[in-house]
């Protein structure tokens, strides 16, 4: 029995330290846990983390529906299982929390052209009102990431299909999140995205607008 859980990854202290890290952050955001309309979470491009490294984000975002404007924090993890693979973890006012992987599929961490493939699950409930009663539920998202790479910047474009099942019926979303990246540092990068859902069965769109801050670990 290993003596740590992230001894099995073989990664050196500081990676080990740098993954715990990112562990807590991510976990720190269910504090910003509440209900709302599930908007696409961007600032994420194409390239993968890499192996040992790791991502803290935070995103203040502006979502219009049906008129009216609300601002909804989120906050983000993520880190890199091997050089093609991620796991994350998503909290906030405009998305529900869930957990998701992604693989890339074209290019590598350099590389000016990147796209990966991922999928998330999240769990729905755990509140009620006059209108909803003991409301369950859960969802799984499958966005592509793609994105292109040109010094300090990038532009990404995520679009996402997701189905949602519940006690009260099942409905499906296309969603997609487009922006621009720009790395400060090595360590800070800064971004802009907007978002559009869309709802098959109701026909209701869901706008945002949205500044992120993004905070790099490891190499």
């Amino acid at each position: 029995m290993p003596s740590n859980i992230f001894s099995f990854l073989k990664f050196n202290h500081m990676q080990r330290t740098l993954y715990q890290l990112c562990v807590f952050m991510m976990f720190l955001g269910l504090g910003l846990y509440s209900s709302g309309c599930v908007a696409p979470y961007g600032f994420q491009t194409g390239r993968a983390m890499g192996r040992g490294n790791g991502e803290v984000s935070f995103e203040l975002s502006i979502i219009n529906l049906g008129g009216a404007s609300v601002p909804s924090p989120n906050i983000a993890g993520r880190i890199g299982l091997t050089d093609k693979m991620d796991v994350g973890l998503v909290m906030g006012a405009s998305s529900f929390p869930y957990a998701y992987t992604r693989y890339q599929v074209v290019g590598d961490l350099y590389s000016p052209v990147a796209l990966s493939l991922g999928a998330g699950i999240g769990y729905i409930g755990g509140f009620s009102n006059i209108s909803i009663s003991n409301f369950n539920g859960g969802y799984a998202h499958f966005p592509l990431y793609f994105s292109l790479h040109s010094n300090d910047f990038a532009w990404y474009l995520t679009p996402q299909y997701s189905f949602f099942f519940s006690s009260l019926g099942n409905t499906s979303l296309f969603s997609g999140s487009t922006g621009i990246e720009y790395s400060v540092s090595k360590r800070i990068a800064l971004g802009l995205n907007l978002g559009l859902s869309r709802n098959f069965n109701s026909n209701v769109s869901v706008f945002t607008a949205g500044l992120g801050l993004k905070f790099h670990f490891g190499n």
